[in-house]
């Protein structure tokens, strides 16, 4: 398709430095990996941003974007019970510790789309226990497994932002 399409941007008198700057496969080119999608674990990244950790460094900022579902990842449920205790003993004192050094924090959460690539790629992995979420929720024994199912985050996740 791609030789159909560059011939007949030739015929047709087409802009071929223009032709050449959209992707010609379905993924982008950090993507594939032998024809298939590559795969990873956002919690990888977290060895590599806190080797080099500089708090002891920050300056003062107008404003601190936060990634609230990676937040959530990083951070270990501890000693909560519930999704309340965690959201009150551990996620918001985490946020806020930001104000330390920001006058604004915002947050950007992760949206769940069925016809998404991640999508795609959430369903190959193995998948934890539906749960209904509120405060009085007790934490389950396996985090990982509740933050594997789409519901339960988008849950998780609201409830978090009302919190903060």
């Amino acid at each position: 398709m791609f030789a159909r399409l560059y011939i007949a941007c030739q015929v047709r008198d087409g802009d071929l430095e223009d032709f050449f700057k959209f992707e010609n496969q379905p993924w982008p080119p950090s993507l594939p990996n032998l024809g298939n999608l590559k795969e990873g674990q956002k919690a990888d990244l977290l060895t590599y941003l806190t080797q080099n950790d500089q708090t002891a460094t920050r300056g003062i900022a107008d404003v601190v974007i936060l990634d609230g579902a990676f937040i959530v990842q990083m951070l270990k449920p501890g000693l909560a019970v519930t999704l309340e205790e965690f959201s009150n003993n551990v996620f918001v004192p985490y946020v806020m510790k930001h104000f330390e050094h920001a006058t604004r924090v915002h947050f950007v959460w992760d949206v769940y789309k069925n016809d998404s690539l991640k999508n795609a790629l959430r369903e190959k992995r193995d998948s934890g226990q539906r749960r209904k979420v509120l405060g009085s929720t007790k934490i389950p024994k396996d985090w990982k497994g509740f933050l594997r199912v789409d519901e339960n985050k988008d849950e998780l996740f609201k409830l978090l932002a009302n919190k903060v």
